[in-house]
Parts: C-alpha cells; structure tokens; sequence
C-alpha cells in the first residue's frame, strides 16, 4: 500500500540538515526581454502587461492611455477625457480573449495593491468564467485613498478562472498601480515580509537564485513548485529559467513527531570551504511515535550546500548538519 507523504524534521548530533474589441491607446514602456518570478501570486504582471488585447476602453477611449513598467511591475491609466471613465480591456464573453488566471470554486482569495495619483474614484473588478470559459459573473471594489488598498472574494461553485479589470473614473486624472497581488487568503499568514515577485532579464544558463522561505506556525515549507500543492516541478535556486515569466507555488507538509538517527554516513565526509555538499551514502534511521522504525537513504534535503569552517571541525570533517526528512508513512 502506497504511503502518504508526511514531514519530519530532526536534529541529527553529528548531521543537521536545513531544510520551505480595439479602440485608445495603449503604451508598453519596458522591454520585452524582463521577466517575472511570482510566488504565491496569481497575477504575472508581465503577461498581463504584454497580452495583445491590453486596451483602454471608455465612452471616449481615444482620450485614454495605459503605460506599463514590467521591471517594476506598476502601470499607470491616464484619463484624458472631459466626462467618461476609462478602464483596461476584459471579456464579459470568453475567458480566452484576455489574460485569465486560474483559481479553485469556493476559495476566498485577497486581491491588494498600491495606488498613487491624482484620481478621486479608482475601481477593481474580478470578473469569473466556468470551466468552459463562459463569463458567469463578476465583482467589484472602489478604492478612493492612496497607498495599499486591499479586498478580499469568495470564488463562485463554479469558477475556474478570473480576469481583473482597472478602472480610473475620473476625468483628467492618472492613477498608478504597483504591486499587484492575487493570493488564497490563507497565504496571508506567511506572505508578509516576503517577495511577491522578482523581475529578471533572461540570458542563456540564468537560474533562479535565492528563493524567499517563508513560514507557518502549523506547518513545514516543502518548497516551491510550478503548480499548486506541490504539483508539477520542483524549484530550487539552482534550477535554470526558460524565457518566460513562472508562478511559483509553495508546498507545505505536515509536522510529526520523532527520532532521527544517523546509520551510515555520506561517503565524502571530508570538505575544503566553499565544497558542495554530497549525500550520496547518508542513510537515516526515524524512530516514529508508536515504536515502528524506518531506515532511509532518499527522501530528505541537506543544507548548507556548500560547507565552511562553521560545519567542520579543523580536520575537514562534517560537523554539523540540518536535517529534513520527507518519511514515506
């Protein structure tokens, strides 16, 4: 019978390892070739801000204008009219005809972000789509004060996807949005104090670099991943990009109780400052709650990957590590 994965997280003496339609004008102001990393966050700002049918609508659309920073994920929505509200493009018809974001039924979502101008009425709509993709119904939230703005949704039975629509309903004005975050309200906890997002420029060979860790008092970080609880693939700093901006989601896993042992050792426990890491030989012994043991020689992370003097003694062996192990019960 398959197990279930859980999470353990041990102290080891000898081993720690650390280890979680197209009327107005529309103007893209940074280049192409700046991309985004997005954690936790529905909203890729980047593809929002290059998607084809990006406009300014409006009874007097002519007089509108959207301009878009994609290194530092703001736009900004000049209403040049003398009367009319002007607001970026969406579909009240098919989910496929502007950028859309996936999200699950019955899921209360926050949707934040930060603007500045000289606008008196700014206003957000979140507009949903079945699974078909045909619009069922939408909502909508004012916002007149500058600085962080945020209000929380409770996705549909049915929803599948959203579109954002951004309004600026006064006339000779300009409003500029930054920082734009749709999350599962439950991300709150942990989000805070952490990077929503990281713009990059892709060349050949670039990886993902430092990646936030966030924490929660109930439960461990298992890492980020290209979809939802923990599916598709595994990221970590070393993983080379693609020319594309990600959506990276954290992966959480229970804590449970126990002992973890070393039997073997790695193989190479000999190290020079600034090596690698290499576990390959390292066995572990968990010691569950109810007495049963497990012996293990994958399945677990090790950090620091690359040791100095703080990790080994003045003969260059190990002294320390941070152990995680993912337990197979």
């Amino acid at each position: 019978m398959k197990k279930g994965l859980r999470r353990m997280v041990g102290l080891c003496v000898c081993i720690v390892l650390i280890i979680s339609n197209l009327m107005g004008t529309v103007s893209l102001a940074a280049s192409t070739d700046i991309y985004e990393l997005t954690f936790d966050n529905l909203f890729i700002f980047e593809q929002w801000a290059n998607h084809p049918n990006l406009r300014m609508f409006g009874d007097d659309t002519g007089a509108s204008t959207i301009t878009t920073d994609i290194s530092a994920g703001s736009f900004t929505i000049t209403n040049n009219s003398s009367s009319a509200e002007a607001f970026t493009t969406y579909s009240a018809d098919s989910v496929g005809k502007f950028y859309n974001m996936p999200v699950e039924p019955d899921t209360e979502y926050s949707f934040s972000y930060i603007a500045n101008g000289s606008t008196t009425s700014f206003e957000t709509f979140v507009f949903f789509y079945n699974s078909a993709g045909a619009y069922t119904t939408l909502l909508n939230s004012f916002a007149t004060q500058y600085g962080q703005n945020e209000w929380t949704f409770t996705t549909p039975s049915d929803a599948a996807y959203i579109q954002v629509r951004f309004d600026n309903n006064s006339p000779k004005s300009n409003v500029t949005v930054s920082d734009i975050i749709i999350r599962p309200v439950a991300a709150r906890e942990y989000a805070s104090g952490h990077a929503h997002r990281k713009a990059f420029a892709y060349s050949e060979g670039t990886t993902y670099g430092a990646l936030p860790v966030p924490t929660r008092s109930d439960l461990v970080f298992a890492g980020w991943y290209t979809g939802p609880n923990g599916t598709g693939e595994k990221i970590t700093s070393s993983t080379v990009v693609t020319p594309a901006s990600k959506a990276l989601y954290s992966k959480w896993d229970p804590i449970i109780s126990g002992d973890i042992e070393i039997i073997s050792l790695p193989l190479k426990t000999d190290y020079f400052a600034g090596e690698r890491l290499n576990t390959r030989g390292l066995v572990l012994g968990i010691t569950y709650p109810d007495g049963t043991k497990e012996n293990i020689d994958e399945g677990f992370d090790c950090s620091p990957t690359a040791l100095n003097s703080r990790h080994t003694d003045h003969h260059h062996n190990i002294r320390w590590l941070l152990c995680t192990v993912y337990s197979q019960r």
